[in-house]
Order: structure tokens, then C-alpha cells, then sequence
């Protein structure tokens, strides 16, 4: 269990370490807006009836270039070839996005998003190339709710067994800005 926390961790930490390396130089305190969230899974390949909540560090330079790092954590309850599975997942990765229609209330943006992913004693990475609209209410600037769609590919093995899966997936959150 340690050892799971541990690449956990240090997953995170890179990946958050990465996002805000890639915000641009040039951007000041007055363009840069950083935010705490939670997303909530609608669907997922591997997870037909599973659905996983995280927590998102989001950020936007200029409401243009945007970035978020997250953490999930949950259960799997699934029948794959007659064996019965009951494990716990954890999902931590990081996602660039690029917002090409930028209006009063909403941003409309493409991106990509990586992770790494555990599920039970089976480990991997997976990648989404993405598509979300963000809308912020007039009224309370600083609440933004979101929605992504991607094809997301998994890859994930171990010593006996390597899953490969890719199908669509989308989320929906919401991010408190500072």
C-alpha cells in the first residue's frame, strides 16, 4: 500500500511540477487564474458502470492556454472472463488545453491529457486527446463548470495479464477560481 501512495505521489508532483512549467513565461499575476476543483467521470472504457470523482488543480493564462493536474481514487467492481474483480483505482495525471473560442461567459477548448493509472495490482498509462467547453455564470466569475469528451487509450499489465482498451470518455466538474 505504501508503495502504491508513493509512485502516487511522485506522479502528481511531476506532473504538477510539468503543467506549470509549460504556462508561459510572459504570463503575470493579472492573466493567470488557478482554481481548485472536482470532476466527476460519466464514462469511461474500463469502468462500463464505474464512475470515479477527482480533485483538479485547473489553471488559465489569458483564458487562452489552460492546464490541469488530478487525482482520482475509487473501486472497481467488474466481471472480466468470469473472474470476479474488486480493486481500487487510482488515476493521476495532468492535461494541457488550448481554448481557440474564447466568449464573455464561456471558452470552448482542445487538448490532451495523460495519466498514470493503477487498478488493483495492475499498473499502466493511458492518453486522451480531448474536446470541452468551460461556462463561467456572469454573476460569480470566479465558479467555472466544465465538460470534457476524449477517446481515451489505456494500457495496462502485469506479470500475467496486459490490457489494452480505448473508447470514449467524459466528465463533467466544476473549479472555484482564486
Amino acid at each position: 500500500m505504501r508503495k502504491t501512495f508513493g509512485k502516487y505521489a511522485a506522479i502528481v508532483s511531476s506532473a504538477g511540477l510539468a503543467a506549470a512549467l509549460a504556462i508561459p513565461g510572459t504570463a503575470s499575476a493579472d492573466n493567470l487564474e488557478l482554481g481548485l476543483g472536482g470532476q466527476y467521470t460519466l464514462g469511461d472504457p474500463l469502468a462500463e458502470s464505474n464512475q470515479f470523482s477527482a480533485i483538479e488543480l485547473r489553471g488559465w493564462s489569458d483564458r487562452r492556454l489552460g492546464f490541469g493536474v488530478f487525482g482520482y481514487y475509487g473501486n472497481l467492481e467488474a466481471d472480466v472472463d468470469d473472474v470476479s474483480v474488486d480493486d481500487d483505482v487510482i488515476r493521476a495525471g495532468a492535461r494541457g488545453m488550448y481554448a481557440p473560442i474564447v466568449r464573455n461567459n464561456t471558452q470552448f477548448y482542445v487538448g490532451a491529457e495523460a495519466s498514470y493509472e493503477e487498478w488493483g495490482d495492475i499498473d499502466g498509462w493511458s492518453a486522451m486527446p480531448l474536446v470541452g467547453v468551460e461556462y463561467r455564470p456572469s454573476t460569480v466569475r470566479e465558479l467555472g463548470f466544465h465538460m470534457d469528451v476524449g477517446y481515451r487509450y489505456t494500457d495496462l499489465e502485469n506479470d500475467d495479464l496486459e490490457i489494452e482498451q480505448h473508447g470514449l470518455s467524459s466528465q463533467v466538474g466544476a473549479t472555484y477560481y482564486f
